[in-house]
């Protein structure tokens, strides 16, 4: 499996205080809330006046004050902090593009609620000269004319993983521009099944030799000429 490490961003609480915001952990009952967090207010809409509830600004929703002299250095009494943190990321052999991952409380602290998770969503960058559908690898090769008449063609094919996958013709075969070979389990490994792979698929392009490479043959061929029969 591939491993990559990301790392991330997160409001965490406080270790110092150990998320109290006190330097002696203790706190007072917020006067204004009587320590719920939040306050009922009159709003005034087309319907008349109607009760809502809003944070309390006395205690930004805690439920507690602290001294000024008792607030945590760190965390200047808000109980939360700003961190750095690194995330390993397993890869699933086979992960698709979008492929998401989960880290359960790996998330930003928020007081009186639970840790927020982290989500990772995989994208992969090719820089190589296969084409991904699936499981499946497409890639085109460049042979000469000559290649594609020859009974013996071999091409020696590097994979993704290192190793050399051996591409023969058959006997007496003649590649044809645009003919595609399917080697089988040779693509990639199926996710969540990664004992099971797709295939591989060459398709073949044919290079044609240029006009000046045929000039310098004929001339080659004048001059053998002239030398023999001089």
């Amino acid at each position: 499996d591939l491993t990559r490490e990301l790392e991330i961003s997160r409001d965490r609480f406080c270790k110092t205080c150990k998320g109290t915001g006190s330097k002696s952990g203790k706190s007072t009952t917020c006067s204004v809330c009587q320590g719920t967090g939040s306050r009922t207010v009159l709003v005034n809409t087309n319907f008349g006046l109607m009760q809502s509830k809003e944070l309390c600004s006395g205690c930004s929703g805690t439920g507690s004050t602290l001294r000024e002299d008792d607030k945590c250095t760190d965390c200047k009494g808000t109980q939360i902090i700003n961190e750095k943190a690194t995330i390993k990321v397993d890869i699933d052999k086979g992960a698709p593009d979008g492929c998401r991952y989960k880290f359960q409380g790996e998330g930003n602290d928020k007081v009186n609620y639970e840790s927020g998770d982290v989500h990772v969503e995989i994208f992969f960058e090719n820089k190589t000269m296969f084409q991904r559908k699936g499981a499946d690898l497409f890639t085109t090769l460049d042979i000469s004319i000559v290649d594609a008449f020859s009974e013996n063609f071999e091409y020696k094919l590097k994979h993704l993983d290192g190793r050399y996958i051996f591409i023969k013709s058959k006997n007496k075969e003649v590649i044809q521009p645009g003919s595609i070979k399917c080697l089988k389990d040779c693509g990639l490994p199926f996710y969540k099944s990664p004992y099971k792979f797709g295939n591989l698929y060459v398709s073949f392009n044919i290079v044609m030799p240029t006009l000046e490479k045929e000039l310098q043959d004929k001339v080659s061929e004048v001059s053998l000429i002239y030398i023999v029969f001089c």
